[in-house]
């Protein structure tokens, strides 16, 4: 007897959800930097978040006894983490995007499941098919063909950064053989208050520039 099918909606409508919240986010960031520097800006989304989801996690007792079942070097990781995937990379999309369209600054790093690709064949020793090269060919030749008729002319410091977004992006988004799943999920929270804090050191500095 065959088993019933898992239900297909509920996953469906979240991942449309998540398109939602994701696409909205760039017009919502570009519309708040006019008023808010954008180190401060990201260091204020990304603080409100760790707030809300220590909050959650605290509330949780599976996820608490995840979360000190966490090795040094898992908290390391952690950090590591935090550090590159939210600090780096959210703040250097923060002030890439005081430089640059919402369009194109997206347009760059969705370049990033092909830079983790092409990161994880010395990290990981995994290899890509020649499908998997056509389909980077292709999208480099879509970003020539999106840039090449406008007149946008990108300066240095704005390709630079949004360059050192995409990086810090796929360097977070690596797969690492390191905790559990469950233990990840439960330590979101801690990498997530590292890159609260990070940007702040520079909100000074980014205001009086």
């Amino acid at each position: 007897m065959n088993s019933p099918a898992p239900p297909r909606l509920s996953p469906v409508l979240q991942a449309l959800l998540v398109t939602f919240l994701w696409s909205t986010s760039w017009i919502l960031t570009k519309l708040g930097l006019v008023d808010i520097p954008p180190l401060t800006f990201a260091a204020l989304r990304y603080t409100l978040a760790f707030l809300l989801l220590a909050a959650l996690l605290l509330s949780r007792p599976r996820q608490r006894a995840d979360l000190r079942a966490l090795s040094a070097k898992s908290w390391l990781q952690l950090s590591l983490l935090g550090l590159v995937f939210y600090s780096v990379t959210q703040g250097a999309m923060f002030l890439a995007l005081e430089r640059l369209p919402a369009v194109t600054l997206s347009l760059a790093l969705s370049f990033t499941p092909a830079a983790v690709a092409l990161l994880a064949m010395p990290l990981l020793g995994e290899r890509l098919s020649w499908q998997q090269w056509l389909g980077i060919a292709v999208f480099l030749l879509g970003v020539a063909v999106y840039l090449a008729p406008t007149d946008q002319h990108l300066s240095l410091a704005a390709a630079g950064i949004a360059l050192l977004a995409l990086a810090a992006n796929a360097a977070g988004s690596t797969p690492d053989p390191g905790p559990s799943s469950s233990g990840w999920q439960s330590s979101t929270p801690p990498s997530l208050s590292l890159s609260g804090t990070t940007p702040c050191a520079g909100c000074q500095r980014s205001n009086r520039a």
